[in-house]
């Protein structure tokens, strides 16, 4: 079973990079030409089992940003994050590099969402069963996340993790992957009147 999720999950992410492979071309091309450090940006995430893994996103912010930010949320009237960056934020692209996190192991399309290596530890001593998150690998989506948004209290994101780890099947992930789809359909339709 294992075997055939990991498959279907490879397929289904080298099918939605070819598919949005102009919105690749055309990112790349943006970052490329607005950007000191290249169109990609690599940072350590904390996955499955509480192990480091290293996250793929499209730049989004200034370089050296995280080691400003610290250990706090991004917010709407920080400075680092660049023009093209806020758009592709905005519209979510800048999580399309997840897919290859999909391809090599380290993400499944649904679970958790991983977190900076700098919050774990606070997260672990602080919050009442915080390691049950990480049981399961991280996902690209999850019920958290269409759930909640960004802003949510990490303790109410994490009730939903949780929820999620103990009766994960079929049809609560075919429900999280359509309440995805409806949240990214909104989100293009309703921000990009403002683009």
């Amino acid at each position: 079973m294992n075997l055939l999720k990991r498959s279907v999950q490879i397929l289904a992410a080298v099918i939605i990079i070819l598919l949005t492979s102009p919105v690749f071309i055309i990112s790349i091309i943006l970052l490329v030409l607005t950007t000191r450090k290249g169109p990609f940006y690599k940072g350590d995430r904390v996955g499955k089992d509480g192990k480091n893994f290293q996250m793929y996103k499209f730049r989004s912010l200034l370089p050296g940003s995280e080691d400003k930010i610290k250990a706090r949320l991004l917010q709407p009237s920080d400075p680092f994050i660049t023009p093209v960056g806020g758009v592709l934020r905005r519209l979510k692209i800048d999580e399309l590099p997840q897919l290859f996190n999909v391809i090599k192991g380290d993400m499944n399309f649904i679970g958790p969402r991983p977190i900076r290596p700098i919050f774990y530890d606070y997260f672990l001593e602080t919050l009442p069963n915080f390691q049950e998150k990480f049981r399961i690998k991280p996902g690209l989506t999850g019920l958290a996340q269409v759930l909640g948004d960004y802003q949510t209290p990490v303790i109410s994101k994490l009730r939903y993790e949780i929820f999620y780890n103990s009766r994960k099947n079929v049809f609560l992930d075919l429900k999280i992957v359509l309440l995805t789809l409806g949240l990214l359909f909104r989100n293009l339709f309703d921000r990009g009147k403002r683009l």
